[in-house]
């Protein structure tokens, strides 16, 4: 886990990283791996809200990564979910307020969401309010 001092530097670095990447994707990347770094996070996912979905855009996971030979990349299948109380990412879309699920696999009855039983057991999930 990242230090104050440490994140402070890190902000600042991903600052200037933000002015000089032209290529959207590379951006993308850059900020999902410091977002994960940020939290202690082994994989995460971005998604990019269109109109009442979200789309599946980028991603990322050490656990998964480590399985493969030197080289190879993840390949992920791109999908969207409505924007909706029913997963966990829609339900952080509609209400524009952060998550922090402990065990994904025991999550409170009066939860309106449900968790991605292939997904990993730790869930942090940040709206973004733009």
């Amino acid at each position: 886990m990242l230090s104050e001092t440490e994140k402070l530097n890190a902000l600042m670095e991903l600052g200037i990283k933000l002015n000089q990447v032209q290529d959207l994707d590379i951006l993308m990347e850059h900020l999902l791996t410091e977002a994960r770094r940020f939290v202690n996070a082994d994989a995460g996912s971005i998604y990019i809200r269109n109109e009442d979905h979200l789309h599946f855009a980028y991603t990322q996971n050490d656990t998964l990564q480590r399985r493969l030979g030197k080289g190879e990349k993840l390949i992920y299948s791109t999908f969207s979910v409505p924007i909706n109380n029913k997963t966990i990412a829609g339900y952080v879309a509609t209400e524009g307020r952060s998550l922090n699920i402990l065990d994904g696999y025991n999550i409170k009855p009066e939860a309106t969401y449900e968790f991605e039983k292939n997904l990993i057991r730790r869930v942090i999930i940040v709206p973004d309010p733009c």
